[in-house]
């Protein structure tokens, strides 16, 4: 792999997409910080597809249900896990958008 300030980037431009077209992953800096890689098309949807696969995988470990999902479907009253630092009536504002009712779980 190789690592190349913008401004050399610039003038050695086909020399650097050679060494990316060859399956060498290309850096370029800017201002000594890593700001782009240089890849093939190909290694590019191989790791997109990677990490779209690792999203589905993660997704599916938890039933594919979000925090809200599983909160939402908690049997128990969970109003008093909420610090309510916004001034308003969590519980009830939590009640008024479709969840529990505690009076249903009293």
């Amino acid at each position: 792999m190789s690592a190349w300030a913008l401004k050399d980037a610039e003038t050695s431009a086909k020399e650097v997409f050679e060494r990316a077209f060859t399956g060498e992953p290309q850096i370029v800096t800017r201002h000594g910080v890593p700001s782009l890689v240089i890849i093939t098309y190909a290694e590019y949807e191989d790791s997109a597809s990677a990490y779209n696969g690792k999203k589905r995988q993660k997704a599916e470990s938890n039933g594919g249900r979000s925090l809200v999902d599983a909160l939402m479907s908690c049997p128990y009253d969970i109003s008093d896990l909420i610090e309510d630092r916004t001034g308003y009536d969590l519980p009830s504002a939590f009640d008024r958008a479709g969840g529990f009712s505690s009076e249903e779980y009293a």
